[in-house]
Order: C-alpha cells, then sequence, then structure tokens
C-alpha cells in the first residue's frame, strides 16, 4: 500500500520544463535573394535588407528605415520533431508610418511550413509577440526564415527561437 501512494504521488509532481535549446545561431542570418522570397517580392526593389539588420546583445535587430522588406535565413540547428515545443520571442518597438492605412507582417517559417504570421495595423504600440507551439517536423540543416515587411521606420528585436525537448 506504501509503495502504491509513493507512486501516485509521484504521478502528481510537477513536470519541469525542458531546457531550451536555440534552434538558430542570432550571428548566422542571410538575406534571402529577392528573386528567391518565399514571402513575394519587395515593393521597393534595390533597398539592402542587409543594412536593416544588426547583431544588438545576441539578439537580431531589423530597422524598417534602411529597407522595409526582409527576408533573412539560416539553416535549424537541431532536430524538430513534433512532441516539441518551438518557442518564439520578438519585440515590435512602437509602429509609426506617414502612409495612411499601413500594415507591417511578420513571419517565421519553418521548412516550407508557416510557423507564425501576423499583420499588425501601423500606427501601434510596442508588443512583444510570444508564440509557442508544437507539431513542427524540422531536420537540422533545414531553411528558417523570418520576414518583416513594413512601411516606416521601426524596429523590431528577435529575442530568442528555441526548441523545447
Amino acid at each position: 500500500m506504501r509503495v502504491l501512494l509513493v507512486l501516485l504521488l509521484s504521478a502528481c509532481a510537477p513536470v519541469e520544463p525542458a531546457e531550451p535549446v536555440d534552434l538558430v545561431d542570432s550571428a548566422a542570418w542571410t538575406a534571402v535573394p529577392a528573386a528567391e522570397d518565399p514571402f513575394g517580392s519587395p515593393p521597393t526593389p534595390g533597398c539592402d535588407p542587409e543594412a536593416a539588420v544588426a547583431i544588438e546583445d545576441e539578439q537580431i535587430e531589423i530597422q524598417t528605415d534602411r529597407c522595409g522588406w526582409v527576408t533573412l535565413q539560416q539553416p535549424a540547428l537541431v532536430d524538430v520533431g513534433p512532441e516539441h515545443a518551438v518557442e518564439l520571442l520578438l519585440f515590435q518597438g512602437a509602429l509609426a508610418s506617414l502612409e495612411e492605412g499601413a500594415v507591417a507582417t511578420l513571419a517565421l517559417r519553418l521548412g516550407s511550413s508557416s510557423f507564425w504570421q501576423t499583420e499588425v495595423p501601423i500606427p501601434a504600440e510596442a508588443e512583444l509577440h510570444e508564440v509557442i507551439d508544437e507539431g513542427f517536423s524540422l531536420s537540422a540543416g533545414d531553411p528558417v526564415l523570418l520576414h518583416v515587411s513594413n512601411h516606416g521606420q521601426n524596429s523590431y528585436r528577435l529575442d530568442h527561437l528555441w526548441v523545447r525537448r
């Protein structure tokens, strides 16, 4: 009877969340050539997306005053199975634009699957986008794509993209 009670109590013990593993390296992002961009073509040809990207405190920052259409890519560092949680944390600064009806589009693709996409009407307050989802399969080396399109002088910062196993 005492063994059964111990087993029942241990079954009810809280499960510690798995330690996160980086899915990407913040310093390894490269711009996707406009002709290969799965999100479409930039409305302003000729802007240099790499000029809009900087590394700040081990986070990737995109400043749209330098280029309003940025799609970045890199290979996944680890395998992701459908039982693993993928966690995205992206900060969007307050959004402003001189164009009425402007919209920012933020998206993340894992391989050929859309993990997350949102449209934010401009103007908008600063916002933290946190997305945790399961059910995606990805092999190490498969492409991970981060996309920002925006009208105006705005800033976005990817804090982390993790896998919890």
